[in-house]
């Protein structure tokens, strides 16, 4: 999670069926927000995406 305000740190928020985990230490975010950007990187395109639904449900 990003935040506007200057001096308020990013936190990375994990969530799972039994708990939640919140990250503030910097190099921990700093892991995870180049590890999302990479999956972002890499992703379809929404039209990609819905393309690939419709190619799936036609199977």
């Amino acid at each position: 999670m990003g935040f506007p305000q200057r001096f308020t740190p990013n936190v990375v928020y994990v969530e799972n069926m039994t708990s939640a985990l919140y990250i503030e230490d910097e190099k921990e975010v700093h892991t995870y927000s180049l590890a999302f950007e990479q999956m972002a990187a890499m992703a379809l395109s929404p039209e990609e995406s819905l393309a690939m639904l419709e190619r799936l449900a036609r199977q």
